[in-house]
């Protein structure tokens, strides 16, 4: 697949090939692409871009990759975990489409792998002058104008720090113990919770207190934490934990529960 493919005709849709777990870094690179009036934009994530409620999604994304399109890779580990994206991928290479490969703040330039040449050069999203000038080339490639060269810098700057934010939000949940609630269910007069807690970094982390919060649809609440715990997660470790919670004086109803929220109070163990 080549980067500078000869047209005849100039393009009409910026296809954004993207994991939806990634929707917010997309929808500052939307955005920033809106202002330029290109014809087209699908981006399945965002409102407006996305695919029709009628359509069949892999019927529409062939038709929107067939057309005289440049495709906007946006990678991240997020991406390669997703088949469909992959797919997505590989359909571009086979159609040979020109492509721009653009890196979330927290993939690495080493982790291109698939269909993308990764000796073609990329970029982050947060690199200022590299996507300043990306903005430049498809204003040059599809032939609109958009606003004029000192608000799109402000646009620019803007849109890096975003996803610089972003970005920082991202890596602390990487760097931080993760839960889920496999399930509850009463017991002799209490709530048995069984807890699944992921450690997805390299590091020992250790759980001091871990607080459960649930409320029911008449607005009941139970609020538990769980204190002193000393917990040590080694190194992508991933098991079940099971809690029995006290109601006390609450008239929490776990068959009416609408919230069930898990809060970590964790951190890194350097020794």
């Amino acid at each position: 697949m080549s980067e500078i493919e000869n047209q005849n005709s100039v393009p009409d849709t910026i296809f954004i090939s993207h994991a939806s777990k990634d929707k917010e870094y997309v929808k500052e690179l939307v955005n920033l692409l809106t202002p330029l009036n290109v014809p087209n934009i699908v981006c399945s994530s965002l409102y407006g871009y996305h695919i029709p409620n009628d359509s069949d999604i892999y019927e529409y994304l062939a038709q929107n990759i067939n057309r005289n399109a440049r495709v906007v890779f946006v990678l991240s580990k997020n991406y390669y975990d997703s088949v469909a994206c992959l797919n997505e991928m590989g359909a571009c290479w086979i159609l040979n489409k020109n492509y721009t490969t653009i890196l979330t703040p927290n993939f690495e330039f080493e982790e291109i792998a698939g269909a993308v040449n990764p000796n073609q050069m990329s970029f982050k999203l947060t690199d200022t002058d590299r996507l300043s000038e990306f903005i430049e080339g498809i204003k040059s490639e599809f032939n609109t104008t958009g606003l004029p060269t000192m608000q799109f810098a402000d646009l620019v700057t803007s849109t890096v720090q975003n996803v610089n934010q972003i970005g920082y939000d991202e890596k602390v949940n990487m760097e931080n113990a993760t839960s889920n609630i496999e399930s509850c269910r009463n017991r002799e007069g209490k709530l048995d919770v069984a807890l699944r807690v992921i450690n997805p970094t390299q590091d020992r982390i250790k759980i001091d207190s871990i607080i459960f919060n649930f409320k029911d649809n008449q607005q009941q609440t139970l609020i538990v934490e769980q204190d002193n715990l000393d917990l040590l997660l080694h190194k992508n470790e991933n098991r079940i934990l099971h809690f029995e919670l006290d109601y006390g004086e609450s008239n929490y109803n776990h068959y009416r529960s609408i919230l069930e929220e898990v809060e970590l109070r964790s951190y890194i163990d350097a020794w």
